[in-house]
C-alpha cells in the first residue's frame, strides 16, 4: 500500500484517539505473577511497568483461552473457554462476565472481534462430535453457527486467529496449515498447509497486519526451539508458504509460554510477542528489525493485545472521503443528541454503563440527530467504531 494512502487509512483508523483513554504506548494483557494468580493489566511499553486493573476470578487457565479487543468500545474481551470476561481498558467500568451457554467438555476458542457486526467469531470445539466456526452474540449470550468444521481438526493454544473486517475473513493456523473462511458466506477461502524454509522451525505468533493484508508471525533457527533465537515471518495464504521477513534473529533462547501471544501496533507498525521470563520483543513490520526487548514488573503477559485496528469501513475509505473526528452534544440532554463526523452507512451503537450494547443504529449523514425520548434517565455511552463518547440523559 502506498505511504500516503497508508497514512490515510490510519487517520481513519486512528483518528479520534483523543476521544479513547487506551494508552498508544501500552499493550494490553492477562498477566500471571503467581501460580493460580491472574490479572488483566496494562503493559507500558516504554517503562515496562505493569499496572493491575481487575483481577480475574479464577485459578488457572488452560490452551483454550483466548482474547481479543473492541476497539471502539475499549473492552479487552478474555474467554477461558467456558467463561467471557470484558475487562474496560479505560479502566472507567467493571468488568462483565457472561457464562457461556455450552456444555461440559466444550469450549469456546480462538476467538476474534467483528468489529462491523459486534460480535465475536471463534472456534466451539467439542471434539469428536462437533468443531464449528460459530458468531457469538454477547447482547444474547447466544452462538449462531458459520461453518462446521473437520471433527478431526487440533487446534494450537492461545491466540492463533486473526479477523479482516474488510474482507470478512476469519485467519485461523491450526496444526495442520491455514485456514481462512469468509464469515457472511460461510464459505472456505484457505486451507493450506504451511510450509517453512529450510533453517527454520514452525510457524507461530499469528499475528494480522489489516492495513497491509500481511499474516505476520515468527519462526525459530534451525534447532531446539529457541536456542537460536526467533525471526519474523511472512505467511502467504493462498500457497502456506512462509517466508523470512528479519535479517537477523531475536536474541537466544527466547522461549514463548503456552499462551504467549502476539499483536501488532498499526500506529508505529512494530510486532510484539510475548516470551517467558515475563519478556515481549518487537520487530518492525517493513524489515524485520528487531527493536524491542523489555522484561515485564510482573509476571509473564498472555494474550497481549494493543488497541489499534482496522474498522469495518476500511475498504470505502479513500483521499477525500475521511471523517472527521466524533463530535457529540450536548452530554446533558432531555431528549436528543447531536452527533458529527459519522461516515454514511456505519453502525453506531449506544450502550449502557457495563459497555452492553442497548441498541444499534446506521448514520445517515455525516451528521445526524438521535432521539433519545425511549431512554431512561441515566448515563450511556456513544460508539462509532472510532471513538466513544459519554453522555447523559435528564428529565
Amino acid at each position: 500500500m502506498p505511504l500516503s494512502i497508508r497514512m490515510l487509512v490510519l487517520f481513519a483508523l486512528m483518528g479520534a484517539t483523543e476521544m479513547r483513554a487506551q494508552a498508544p504506548d501500552a499493550l494490553y494483557a492477562v498477566s500471571n505473577p503467581l501460580a493460580g494468580v491472574f490479572e488483566f493489566v496494562e503493559f507500558d511499553l516504554g517503562s515496562g511497568n505493569v499496572a493491575v486493573f481487575q483481577g480475574v476470578p479464577i485459578s488457572s487457565i488452560s490452551s483454550a483461552a483466548s482474547a481479543c479487543i473492541d476497539v471502539g468500545q475499549g473492552l479487552y474481551h478474555f474467554c477461558t473457554g467456558n467463561d467471557l470476561y470484558s475487562f474496560d481498558a479505560n479502566n472507567v467500568l467493571p468488568a462483565s462476565v457472561n457464562i457461556l451457554p455450552i456444555w461440559p467438555g466444550a469450549e469456546f476458542t480462538a476467538m476474534e472481534h467483528d468489529p462491523c457486526s459486534g460480535q465475536l467469531i471463534g472456534i466451539l470445539n467439542d471434539p469428536p462430535n462437533l468443531v464449528d466456526l460459530v458468531a457469538y452474540d454477547l447482547n444474547t449470550n447466544q452462538f449462531n453457527t458459520i461453518l462446521a468444521l473437520p471433527t478431526t481438526m487440533y487446534f494450537l493454544g492461545g491466540a492463533q486467529a486473526a479477523f479482516d473486517p474488510v474482507a470478512r475473513l476469519y485467519l485461523l493456523q491450526t496444526a495442520a496449515g491455514f485456514l481462512g473462511v469468509n464469515v457472511d458466506s460461510g464459505t472456505v477461502v484457505y486451507d493450506t498447509p504451511i510450509s517453512v524454509p529450510a533453517g527454520l522451525i514452525g510457524f507461530g505468533h499469528l499475528a494480522y497486519d489489516c492495513t497491509d493484508q500481511r499474516l505476520l508471525g515468527t519462526a525459530v533457527g534451525d534447532g531446539v526451539e529457541g536456542n537460536y533465537g526467533k525471526f519474523l515471518c511472512e505467511l502467504d495464504p493462498m500457497t502456506g508458504m512462509v517466508s523470512v521477513v528479519s535479517t537477523s534473529p531475536s536474541p537466544e533462547g527466547v522461549w514463548k509460554p503456552m499462551l504467549g501471544s502476539s499483536t501488532i501496533d498499526l500506529g508505529t507498525d512494530l510486532f510484539y510477542w510475548s516470551g517467558v521470563d515475563d519478556l515481549i520483543l518487537g520487530a518492525q513490520t517493513g524489515n524485520g528489525s528487531m527493536v524491542y526487548n523489555t522484561t515485564a514488573t510482573a509476571g509473564d503477559l498472555n494474550l497481549i493485545e494493543h488497541f489499534s485496528g482496522c474498522a469495518c469501513g476500511l475498504a470505502t475509505v479513500v483521499p477525500g472521503q475521511l471523517a472527521s473526528p466524533l463530535d457529540l452534544w450536548p452530554t446533558l440532554a432531555a431528549d436528543r443528541i447531536a452527533v458529527q463526523g459519522l461516515i454514511p452507512g456505519e453502525a453506531l451503537n449506544i450502550l449502557d454503563v457495563r459497555g452492553r450494547i442497548i441498541r444499534t443504529l446506521r448514520a445517515t449523514g455525516e451528521r445526524m440527530e438521535i432521539d433519545l425520548a425511549w431512554l431512561a434517565p441515566g448515563s450511556y455511552f456513544f460508539g462509532n467504531g472510532r471513538s466513544l463518547h459519554r453522555f447523559s440523559v435528564v428529565r
